[in-house]
């Protein structure tokens, strides 16, 4: 759940309570568009998003350092 948001369709920094943080595009009060969506142990996803989901071609860094890079589909 967002900490810092509303419903306006832009580019922002959100802040979750969990600790996450994503930055990129936000439209209809959802992650969709270019991003970065940073976990609280240090892993993140980088790329495209559609209704909140990672899908399209990104990048998931693991903190243990592995990577994958290629398609999400709506994970």
């Amino acid at each position: 759940m967002p900490v810092n948001t509303d419903d306006r369709d832009a580019q922002r920094a959100i802040d979750y309570m969990s600790g996450a943080r994503y930055k990129g595009d936000y439209k209809n009060g959802k992650r969709d568009g270019s991003g970065k969506l940073i976990l609280n142990n240090g892993s993140f996803y980088e790329g495209q998003f559609v209704d909140n989901e990672k899908h399209g071609f990104g990048t998931y860094k693991w903190s243990n350092g592995s990577i994958y890079e290629g398609q999400f589909e709506y994970d």
